[in-house]
C-alpha cells in the first residue's frame, strides 16, 4: 500500500513539472496562484518537513511548491517558466527512497524500479549527489526512451536526507530537459535552488 502510494505522489508531481514546465504564467497570477516568499528567513513546513530556502534565485515558493522566474525574451531556448514540488518523506527507508528515485543498485549494476530491468544504455543513466548546509543528496538522470521523439525529456529524480535528523524531500521525474533541445537543460539551476535548502530542527515531541 505505501509503495503504491508513493507511486500516485510521483505521477502526480510528474503532471505538475509537465504543467509548469510548459506555460506561460504572469507574475500577476503567479502571485494570485502561490503565495510566496522571498525572505530566506521563512520556515516552511510540510507534514514533517520543516526548512528554509536562502536562494529563490528570483522565483517564488509556496504550498510546497518552486516556480521560477519567467524567463528574458532573449533565452528563447529555455522554457517559459518551470517549477517542481518538493514532497515530504519523513523518515522514509531505504527501500522507498529507491522507489522515489526510481532507481535501485544490485551487484554493481542501477536497475530502474519502473521495469525492476538494468537501465538501457541509451537511457543514459546518471547518479548524481551533491549536498546543503545540513543534508546529503542522491539523484539521478534518466532519459525517456518511448513517446512522440520531438517530446521526449531527461528526467531528475533526487531526495534530500537531512544530517542526523529524519526529514526526507524528494521529487520524482521533473522534467529538466527536451532531449531535442540540449540548451533546455534547467538541471543546474534546480540544483543551485536545492543547494540552498536548509532544514530546521524539529522540537523533540514532533520527531
Amino acid at each position: 500500500m505505501k509503495k503504491a502510494l508513493l507511486h500516485i505522489v510521483c505521477g502526480f508531481l510528474f503532471l505538475l513539472s509537465t504543467i509548469s514546465h510548459s506555460h506561460t504564467i504572469t507574475s500577476s497570477a503567479r502571485t494570485s496562484l502561490l503565495p510566496g516568499n522571498e525572505d530566506p528567513n521563512t520556515i516552511y513546513e510540510s507534514k514533517k518537513c520543516k526548512y528554509r530556502i536562502h536562494g529563490l534565485y528570483g522565483g517564488i515558493f509556496g504550498e510546497s511548491m518552486y516556480i521560477s522566474p519567467i524567463r528574458s525574451k532573449d533565452k528563447p531556448d529555455e522554457p517559459i517558466v518551470w517549477g517542481f514540488g518538493l514532497a515530504c518523506h519523513a523518515g522514509a527507508t531505504r527501500d522507498e527512497i529507491d522507489d522515489l528515485l526510481g532507481a535501485r543498485k544490485l551487484k554493481d549494476q542501477w536497475f530502474w524500479t519502473g521495469t525492476n530491468a538494468p537501465f538501457e544504455e541509451n537511457q543514459n543513466f546518471r547518479l548524481i549527489e551533491f549536498s546543503g548546509k545540513n543534508w546529503t543528496g542522491i539523484g539521478n538522470t534518466n532519459d525517456q526512451i518511448t513517446g512522440e521523439e520531438t517530446l521526449r525529456q531527461r528526467f531528475f529524480n533526487f531526495c534530500l536526507l537531512q544530517t542526523d535528523g529524519s526529514q526526507v524531500l524528494c521529487v520524482c521525474n521533473l522534467q529538466v530537459m527536451n532531449l531535442n533541445h540540449p540548451e533546455s537543460n534547467i538541471l543546474e539551476k534546480v540544483i543551485a535552488v536545492l543547494n540552498s535548502i536548509e532544514f530546521v530542527n524539529l522540537p523533540a515531541h514532533e520527531n
